[in-house]
């Protein structure tokens, strides 16, 4: 899973704050950009800060009444947005550390509250940095593999939906699971067509995107599925399971991805070619009838040169009749 980097933007009234936050984000092994530990001597605000912006994952915006002045801390929004609407990736993420006047850009967004509870609010923002939302549902979209059989999963909104495939039994009759996201943790219901049984689950999906680890139980166990997943596992009737990533599987949707964009490459191609050979056509025509009406004005340039040397020629033989007609008479 790559790098994460946190950019830091705030004014420069709460940077005691800042500190603090960024501290805790090092701790976590997030990394963070903050403009007096990245921007040298001599070296262009502006410049740093638009690459700072650039090469981060997120932008946490430190809400307060000095930012909501900041005419930097704006620029740095703006340019945020930018990237969000460009990468379609979610980056800009409020922090909301005292009372003041949200701008209208960041209103559509949701906020972490540091006002009350700052423990609450850190590891709420750790937990958000570490599992965005969105790539932890893309991730989800997949084929898992466990000792005892595969799992399909798929995501609409925030909702999990699977089939489970046992390797012992009927494929026609597999069990079924369904549920939510909650940070990194799915919370499910299952249950299986071959009997009448049902209960529910667990899993929690590790930083690197590549496994499931988790368990089940049976509807008549009354199990807390928010305890830590160590607690869980100590716990008579939890059922553990655990799954990664179908490596086979993602190549070959690795190869179908590739050949369906080798296809529209090709046809891009092709339509390239054919717009071009149409193109090319249309100036041939446009060069050829340009070439005719040229060759017709020639003609008719020299038909009428024609003309006017014809009716010259007779004049002359008109001239030369009547000149020899008269030497003719003297002759006489």
């Amino acid at each position: 899973m790559p790098v994460k980097i946190a950019f830091l933007s705030h004014a420069h009234g709460n940077k005691d704050f800042v500190h603090k936050v960024k501290s805790d984000l090092d701790k976590a092994g997030i990394l963070t950009w903050l403009d007096e530990f990245q921007i040298g001597i001599g070296e262009s605000i502006r410049q740093r800060i638009d690459q700072g912006i650039s090469s981060s994952n997120f932008l946490l915006i430190f809400m307060s009444k000095a930012a909501v002045q900041s005419e930097w801390v704006g620029r740095e929004i703006d340019a945020a947005f930018m990237r969000e609407i460009e990468s379609k990736d979610t980056v800009v993420i409020p922090l909301l550390i005292e009372d003041c006047e949200i701008s209208a850009t960041l209103k559509s967004k949701r906020y972490i509250d540091f006002r009350n509870d700052y423990n609450n609010a850190i590891n709420t923002l750790i937990d958000t940095l570490n599992y965005p939302r969105r790539q932890v549902l893309e991730a989800l979209t997949d084929r898992w593999v466990g000792e005892s059989g595969a799992l399909y999963l798929s995501t609409v909104g925030n909702l999990v939906i699977g089939k489970y495939d046992w390797y012992h039994f009927d494929k026609e009759r597999p069990g079924n699971i369904f549920g939510n996201v909650e940070r990194n943790r799915i919370k499910f219901n299952w249950t299986w067509d071959y009997t009448t049984e049902r209960g529910l689950g667990i899993f929690d999906l590790d930083s690197t995107f590549q496994l499931l680890n988790g368990g089940w139980w049976a509807a008549d166990r009354n199990i807390d599925s928010d305890l830590p997943l160590e607690e869980l596992n100590s716990i008579e009737g939890f059922n553990k399971w655990t799954f990664e990533k179908d490596r086979k599987f993602q190549r070959l949707n690795d190869l179908r991805e590739e050949m369906v964009n080798t296809g529209e490459n090709l046809e891009r191609v092709k339509n390239s070619l054919n717009r071009g050979y149409r193109v090319s056509l249309s100036e041939a025509s446009r060069r050829l009838i340009i070439l005719g009406r040229a060759y017709n004005i020639k003609k008719s340039s020299i038909e009428s040169k024609g003309k006017i040397l014809s009716k010259s020629k007779n004049r002359v033989t008109k001239k030369n009749h009547k000149k020899n007609k008269k030497n003719d008479s003297h002759k006489i």
